[in-house]
């Protein structure tokens, strides 16, 4: 042998560190699939608990009304596209976007409940804020809403914003 004479227990004791050196990157990658599988399915089952969060719109028009004061009321909509009811929907908040401004709609001190059930489908339209001191036309307007999906996941979505999940309001 070109290094010269070796042992044959100082030849094993390389070869069982070759082997533990193999041993321990196989183990690394194994721990690291099993990472890598365990987020995957994690993330889907967040997308999978979010599908039916995604389906609930929200969106606003005004109304006016001349009763000896100029009021302008919000009015808001709150649609269940999905195939499943929503329920214990409330209203946290309401802006409007003028000039890169925001002006919050009313000031609610707690959320507002909207209604306790949104059937598939449906449609519920809800309690106009009073809104005096917005010109004519906003940029946006953003309301911020929770609810509880039918598996009992409670949800907030901001506008148009992806929901997120919440604990209980």
């Amino acid at each position: 042998m070109p290094w010269g004479n070796v042992d044959t227990d100082v030849f094993a004791a390389w070869g069982q560190w070759a082997g533990g050196i193999g041993s321990l990157a196989a183990v690394l990658a194994a721990l690291w699939i099993a990472i890598a599988d365990t987020r995957r399915r994690d993330h889907e089952q967040r997308d999978q608990q979010a599908a039916n969060a995604r389906t609930v719109t929200t969106r606003c028009e005004w109304t006016t009304q001349d009763s000896g004061l100029y009021e302008r009321n919000l009015v808001l909509h709150v649609t269940n596209h999905g195939p499943r009811p929503v329920l214990d929907v409330h209203l946290e908040n309401a802006e409007a976007r003028v000039d890169g401004k925001v002006h919050r709609v009313g000031s609610p001190r707690k959320p507002v409940r909207l209604t306790d059930v949104i059937g598939p489908g449906a449609d519920h339209v809800g309690t106009s804020l009073l809104f005096n001191d917005l010109p004519d036309q906003a940029d946006d307007y953003v309301l911020t809403i929770t609810f509880m999906d039918a598996d009992g996941l409670y949800w907030r979505r901001v506008g148009k914003q992806q929901p997120t999940r919440v604990l209980k309001h």
